[in-house]
């Protein structure tokens, strides 16, 4: 079941193809790569329908082949790269059961062309499987199962971590100690969190990074990128989510903080906001009069939350809270972060700003950025606004934002 230029079933495909029967059992079922067509044609056996793909036109005639040989009459060949040609149908194919034997060696410079594509998965041989994950959720029935073939000379850490981030759960089947390395079986699910997602509409979902309340991930949702922020669930602060939907449901209507979409019981979507931390953004720009804008637009925000008496905190070190971006040249800012925000009769976000702005890190950058604010005169400033928070007195602390002589 071999052919000239395909690649030939090794150890890695006799580790999957003796799983098949467990899983494809009257399911709908595409092989990805199927080369000889040899795992396609196992699966046939029992599947209702396989699809089976290959980038390569010698191994698509390979494998009609070898399936009009074993009377395999459920197969659909096609010619895609990974799932290029599911992207352009019109309906597209969703499946119970993907089997996924991919080239997984770390590519060689000296490798002919036509042999790197049927045993190098990248530069570092998990390129492939990464390129995978980014679109595999979406070709997959919320139930079904992916069997998933590499080596440890793939950086098994590494797939476990693409895994991981792409919100599925890995479970190790079977695995085949060789010579010079070990082959490893998956089956993967999509965790529950995945699955709740996708079922409100949630696409591409991958995690982002950390915090200190919840994990952040990146997602879809339509035609927008979105954040999805989900709690830990051994976290004290288990109401943080709640109370950052509560807040910013109120603040967007004032422009401030990021467009809120929806929440669930475990976690929140809200827009992903693209841009640098404020801190970034002044040292990347050399134009007093833009970062004087970007000021005066959080001095604002801070200025309504004040007025509707909420406190959002962490204001005195807004550094990773204040997001900047520039649009057609023009600044958009945006405040992120409100888990503890709260109400309260003496709301200090003005002047919280005004301490960071004055810190000795801050008074050095902005002055080499040609912005001067005195010390002295602005704390006074920030006190006579703390006792009677006017708009007169706002507006003092603002003119004590200026370019330097």
């Amino acid at each position: 079941m071999s052919g000239i230029d395909v690649y030939e079933p090794k150890e890695d495909s006799f580790l999957i193809l003796k799983h098949i029967k467990n899983f494809a059992e009257n399911k709908t079922v595409l092989d990805l790569g199927t080369g000889t067509g040899i795992l396609a044609i196992e699966a046939a056996k029992y599947a209702k329908k396989v699809y089976a793909v290959d980038i390569s036109k010698k191994a698509l005639a390979v494998a009609k082949q070898n399936a009009k040989k074993a009377n395999a009459k459920n197969i659909m060949f096609l010619r895609s790269d990974l799932f290029s040609a599911f992207k352009q149908a019109k309906r597209k194919p969703r499946f119970d059961l993907i089997l996924f034997n991919p080239p997984y060696l770390p590519a060689q410079p000296s490798e002919p062309k036509e042999l790197a594509l049927q045993i190098a998965g990248g530069k570092h041989g998990y390129e492939l499987i990464e390129r995978f994950f980014r679109d595999v959720s979406f070709f997959l029935n919320p139930d079904g199962v992916i069997l998933l073939v590499f080596s440890t000379l793939t950086k098994k850490h590494k797939v476990d971590k693409i895994i991981e981030e792409h919100c599925f759960i890995a479970e190790e089947l079977d695995r085949q100690k060789l010579f010079f390395e070990t082959i490893f079986l998956y089956k993967i699910i999509k965790s529950r969190f995945l699955k709740d997602a996708e079922k409100h509409g949630l696409k591409q979902v991958i995690y982002f990074t950390k915090g200190k309340r919840g994990w952040i991930y990146k997602a879809n949702y339509r035609g927008k990128q979105v954040c999805i922020k989900r709690k830990i669930p051994q976290s004290a602060a288990l109401k943080t989510i709640e109370n950052e939907a509560r807040y910013l449901k109120l603040l967007n209507r004032y422009g401030i903080g990021p467009r809120f979409y929806f929440k669930t019981k475990n976690y929140l979507v809200i827009e992903f906001v693209d841009g640098k931390p404020i801190e970034e953004f002044i040292k990347s720009t050399d134009d007093a009069e833009l970062i004087k804008k970007v000021l005066f637009t959080v001095f604002k925000k801070c200025r309504k939350m004040d007025q509707l008496k909420i406190n959002k905190e962490e204001m005195h070190h807004p550094r990773k809270h204040i997001i900047v971006e520039l649009r057609k040249k023009k600044p958009i800012v945006t405040l992120i972060d409100f888990e503890r925000a709260h109400k309260t009769q003496k709301p200090k976000n003005v002047t919280q700003f005004c301490q960071y702005l004055i810190s000795t890190k801050m008074i050095g950058l902005l002055e080499e950025k040609g912005i001067f604010i005195d010390k002295g005169v602005m704390l006074h400033k920030a006190r006579e606004y703390k006792h009677n928070p006017t708009k007169k007195n706002f507006e003092q602390i603002l003119k004590e934002i200026r370019f330097s002589p």
